[in-house]
């Protein structure tokens, strides 16, 4: 039976595979899904899944660099559409640079991690990079588990310890303010640039930019002011595709699995987001781009987040050759995008933390609050407005009067009362 079988387990959806080595044995492994469509997704991705992936099951000495290999091929089937897929990309990086050339020769059921630890040492690099590298590797022997029931591998990362110093995180001035968005999104409508009720959208809505790439006109309800997320546009390393909505000169396709569950949901639309889908409805039709998307590019397939990157970094520089040094915008990414509309949303809407993470599809509220409500320079000048405006030092200040005028440098503001009394004063003899 090619690619396993579908069952039906307490109320989920159970794969069961079908697996016969050299020696005649027959292994049935299992793998429980929530719906249908994903259950045969998987037993179709098995059924592609080469012979030699059968061979290694029964193997119990190999070395990483040979599981690498395996592993690598795995996960290029396994995750093509899924939201881990841009993360094995990077992660066979990290195996070409910092783990072959250094553990690739150990055998995988005993790393030597002090090798490990004398790399950590002698290079420099970021903190984050080092955990990147350690979480790479406790994948690669998790798939290695899954893969041999039977592997024994002995774990030795944990001793493995990471002496890098914490890089500091921006917090503040980590996203534009709205004059300075104001003014890009005013360059790149003036100038009619093709993205530019791209740019107006995602920051109304707050969307990943891969989650707004993928939108149709079936997702909008402009009836009822909402819409709802359910797809993403997704790069794949396979050229040879057969999806209408993919392009193999690109490699990108439109995936319904989004980053978490959570990325699932419904947002509100408000005049603002509804005003640019019609300047796109209308530009796709004087164009004349024949398309599902509603972000499409201007032959009618799914566009690449990084050509629309390139166009509002490019606006934001022509902005800036108009500024003066010290007034410059800085070049900041789509996601500051969505941080901006968390701060609207919190600031200006005053929704909860609760609705917050609803509305921009994170896991807990923690996340929005912690790593996506920023400040920008705008606050800085109120906080600064209002700490003077509160500040009783100034208040007394004004109050006080240099009658002679302090060496003619400073000048007061004097009441007519009060002229009047300083004239009977300054009349009266002493």
């Amino acid at each position: 039976m090619a690619g396993g079988s579908i069952r039906i387990k307490n109320g989920k959806y159970q794969w069961v595979g079908y697996l016969k080595d050299k020696g005649g044995k027959i292994c049935r492994p299992t793998k429980t899904f929530n719906t249908r469509k994903e259950a045969e997704e998987y037993k179709a991705l098995q059924a592609s899944i080469p012979k030699h992936v059968e061979n290694v099951r029964n193997k119990t000495n190999y070395t990483v660099e040979e599981f690498y290999k395996i592993w690598q091929k795995e996960t290029q089937w396994t995750t093509e559409k899924y939201y881990k897929f841009t993360t094995t990309n990077n992660w066979r990086t990290l195996f070409a640079k910092h783990i072959l050339p250094f553990i690739g020769k150990e055998h995988l059921q005993a790393i030597d991690y002090s090798k490990l630890q004398e790399h950590f040492k002698c290079t420099k690099l970021n903190r984050k990079t080092y955990r990147n590298i350690l979480q790479a590797i406790k994948s690669m022997i998790a798939f290695a588990k899954d893969l041999n029931e039977n592997l024994i591998i002995v774990d030795n990362l944990s001793k493995v310890r990471i002496t890098a110093e914490k890089t500091p995180t921006e917090k503040v001035y980590n996203i534009m303010s709205e004059t300075d968005y104001t003014d890009v999104i005013n360059y790149m409508t003036d100038h009619k640039l093709y993205y530019a009720n791209l740019i107006s959208f995602l920051h109304e809505t707050g969307l990943r930019i891969e989650e707004a790439l993928a939108l149709t006109p079936l997702d909008i309800a402009y009836e009822k002011n909402y819409m709802r997320v359910s797809k993403a546009i997704k790069r794949q390393n396979v050229s040879d595709t057969k999806d209408d909505n993919s392009d193999p000169n690109t490699q990108i396709i439109v995936s319904e699995y989004l980053k978490t569950g959570s990325s699932y949901r419904i947002i509100p639309l408000n005049v603002h987001a509804k005003r640019a889908l019609n300047n796109q409805k209308e530009m796709l039709r004087e164009k004349k781009i024949k398309t599902k998307l509603l972000f499409p590019t201007n032959k009618g397939k799914p566009s690449d987040a990084r050509n629309v990157l390139r166009s509002f970094h490019n606006s934001i520089k022509a902005c800036n050759k108009t500024r003066a040094e010290e007034n410059q915008i800085p070049i900041r990414g789509l996601h500051s995008l969505r941080k901006m509309c968390c701060k609207r949303l919190k600031d200006e809407s005053k929704f909860d933390w609760d609705q917050i993470a609803n509305f921009l599809g994170h896991s807990t509220p923690e996340v929005s609050k912690r790593y996506y409500y920023s400040v920008s320079d705008d606050d800085m000048t109120k906080l600064a407005q209002q700490m003077n405006a509160n500040d009783p030092r100034l208040a007394r200040e004004k109050e006080l009067t240099d009658f002679a005028g302090a060496d003619g440098d400073v000048y007061f503001e004097i009441s007519d009362q009060e002229k009047e009394l300083m004239k009977e004063l300054h009349d009266l003899d002493f």
